[in-house]
């Protein structure tokens, strides 16, 4: 399945950026600008939006992706992904049911646009709404929290039948003292000279003699 079998527009496919608290009351500003046009909501939580959305107005309806997928004759004029998959794959499957989409992209999901992105072989047309605005420095900060890696923590666990030291997670602490005490930075100063100074292979190989 490629974009260009979902019949969007680029114009027609959108990713309005949002602070993670603002996400519903921006899905609610939309739905609220679209009176006369049907919408779709797509959720993973439909018993939570249908506590603070006018589930009244017919226009309205949600769904999860699992009764999308199993309900192909569904059209609407607007699609609204409240959340985004864990499948790139899923998203295009959303797609099909619409000639607009749109993406509430909170603050902490951009690794989940990426994946989508690729798969689409284009970046998606990013619009801020007047009310929802997410400066630069938010996004930057925000995207730099969502992609760096957290490096496990280990606990000392006590010994195992033999008498070494067991820990929850491997990290530089696994060289602690048999009672789980950190080194101290004598001792991590002292490990690091004990391992050398490293040698580069290519600088000990010899000169070729030039061609006379």
């Amino acid at each position: 399945m490629s974009s260009n079998t979902s019949g969007l527009k680029r114009h027609n496919h959108i990713v309005h950026p949002c602070k993670d608290d603002a996400k519903t009351a921006l899905l609610q500003h939309i739905i609220k600008q679209n009176p006369d046009q049907t919408i779709y909501v797509i959720t993973n939580d439909k018993e939570e939006l249908q506590k603070v959305l006018p589930m009244e107005q017919e226009n309205l309806s949600l769904y999860n992706d699992e009764e999308l997928q199993n309900s192909q004759e569904l059209q609407c004029d607007i699609l609204i992904s409240y959340e985004l998959p864990e499948s790139a794959q899923s998203y295009l499957q959303r797609i099909q049911h619409t000639t607009k989409a749109l993406i509430l992209l909170a603050e902490t999901e951009h690794k989940k646009l990426y994946p989508i992105e690729t798969l689409l072989k284009r970046a998606l047309k990013q619009e801020q709404i007047e009310g929802f605005e997410v400066t630069k420095e938010e996004a930057k900060k925000s995207s730099e929290k969502t992609f760096k890696k957290k490096k496990p923590t280990s606990k000392y666990l006590g010994k195992d039948e033999n008498g070494k030291a067991i820990f929850s997670a491997k990290s530089g602490e696994r060289n602690h003292r048999y009672d789980g005490t950190p080194k101290s930075d004598r001792e991590k100063v002292s490990s690091k000279r004990r391992k050398g100074k490293k040698i580069s292979i290519k600088a000990m190989k010899p000169k070729k003699e030039e061609e006379k």
